[in-house]
């Protein structure tokens, strides 16, 4: 269940503060399609199920949220 604190998306400076890769190294999973991402304006965002998923690969995104 989300909480109301809970995050959906995470800019790519944030993606990489939460979880302790560089910006670089983002950048590289998103261009391997390992992370989803969608432009709003200028604005690109991962979303957070799709990182949980990396971090947590042997864990569907629903059962990594709970």
């Amino acid at each position: 269940m989300l909480h109301a604190t809970e995050k959906l998306s995470y800019r790519i400076n944030e993606a990489a503060q939460a979880s302790g890769l560089s910006r670089a190294r983002i950048y590289e999973l998103i261009n391997e399609g390992r992370l989803e991402t969608v432009k709003i304006g200028h604005v690109q965002l991962i979303s957070a199920a799709s990182l949980r998923a990396l971090v947590a690969p042997d864990r569907a995104p629903a059962e990594a949220a709970v």
